[in-house]
């Protein structure tokens, strides 16, 4: 086994999160770990043509200031699996369409 100094502060910030999560800090770590590595597995997939198409996305909201709130996104597609299925979510425009000028300079950086 490795030991790996930690400060104090984020060694009790640990031993927190692992407690109101259950498992012990070191199957904690393993679990966050294991997520991490899930999440650049994915990213890591994505194509230029995703990318693309994904920025290509973000312009269009700048120009229209329309899109699909993505809590009724997540709400349809959790309606599939049940039996009251909700109509599809539709795009809109936003009364917020300054935020992807945000995202962009932070895509951008």
């Amino acid at each position: 086994m490795t030991t790996l100094p930690l400060p104090d502060a984020i060694a009790d910030d640990l031993k927190a999160a692992a407690a109101d999560h259950g498992p012990a800090v070191e199957q904690f770590l393993e679990m966050l770990l294991a997520k991490h590595r899930q999440k650049m597995a994915w990213a890591l997939t994505l194509s230029d043509d995703d990318v693309s198409a994904g920025l290509a996305t973000l312009k269009e909201h700048e120009q229209t200031g329309e899109a699909i709130p993505a809590e009724e996104v997540f709400a349809y597609l959790k309606s599939l699996h049940t039996d009251k299925l909700l109509p599809p979510p539709v795009a809109r425009k936003l009364k917020h369409p300054n935020r992807s000028r945000k995202l962009r300079s932070f895509l951008d950086n």
